[in-house]
């Protein structure tokens, strides 16, 4: 799973190997380090996945076989982003935006109290003010623990 997500981010290509000896290829890749899976026949051809960074030492290995390798697509986040390539604004707008959506997340929003039979909400009300806790203010400056300790 945590691979899965590594080759998500880093990108990976699909490629597909025919011709010669495919068995020859896929120990060729072994030994030369480039890690292969989801490896499936298909019409007499090899199909598989490999990090988008050793799709390129394919052909090299391939020739070495008498096989011919095709990458059918690129996958993964690195190879979308380079659709945006020279899409600047775009791609600023989203930095903005993901930074925006960061930032206010990390802000108390609202502060609703209810459910409480013990203690008075004015008296919660005047803990919290007495603590700085407030709307607007960041959240990892409550301190929860001690917050509870002060309320009960």
């Amino acid at each position: 799973m945590i691979l899965n997500l590594y080759y998500s981010l880093c990108g990976f290509a699909e490629a597909e190997v025919s011709g010669g000896l495919p068995e020859r290829f896929i120990n060729a890749c072994t030994r030369g380090c480039v890690f292969i899976w989801n490896v499936k026949k298909h019409n007499g051809a090899l199909r598989f996945s490999v990090s988008g960074n050793a799709a390129d030492r394919l052909s090299e290995i391939a020739e070495s076989c008498g096989c011919t390798v095709k990458i059918l697509r690129y996958r993964g986040f690195r190879y979308f982003a380079l659709g945006f390539k020279k899409r600047y604004a775009l791609m600023l707008g989203f930095l903005i935006f993901a930074a925006l959506v960061f930032f206010a997340g990390s802000l108390i929003w609202k502060i609703d109290i209810s459910g409480c039979r013990q203690t008075n909400k004015a008296d919660i009300i005047k803990i919290l003010n007495g603590s700085n806790i407030k709307k607007w203010s960041p959240k990892r400056s409550v301190d929860t623990k001690r917050l509870s300790k002060r309320i009960r």
